[in-house]
């Protein structure tokens, strides 16, 4: 049979592997509260940058100012692939975060 000595050796090592599981614990669930915190922060940035998007078409010419074949191109330009671009934005960035978030903390 074991000693006493062995079990309470035994009992120690436990207790010791215990209190360093609820401190890992304690670190890791600090770090998550820390992940959602940011979570909200940006979707909170996505909402806004989306309610800025009419700034990307600005400013706004007018026939006295800016006219012709490069006016016209220019404002195609603007409203096609400025615009798609500023919409991507928020995609690639923002929601690219969540994802590495979510593999880092596999």
């Amino acid at each position: 049979m074991a000693s006493i000595a062995s079990i309470n050796r035994q009992l120690d090592s436990v207790e010791s592997q215990i209190s360093g599981l609820y401190i890992e614990f304690g670190e890791r669930e600090e770090k998550l509260n820390r992940l959602k915190d940011a979570q909200g922060e940006l979707i909170s940035v996505k909402h806004d940058f989306f309610g800025e998007e009419e700034i990307c078409l600005e400013p706004e010419f007018s026939e006295k100012t800016f006219h012709g074949d490069h006016s016209n191109k220019y404002h195609t330009y603007r409203r096609m692939q400025l615009k798609k671009s500023f919409k991507e934005i928020p995609v690639t960035q923002i929601d690219g975060c969540y994802g590495q978030n979510a593999r880092e903390n596999q």
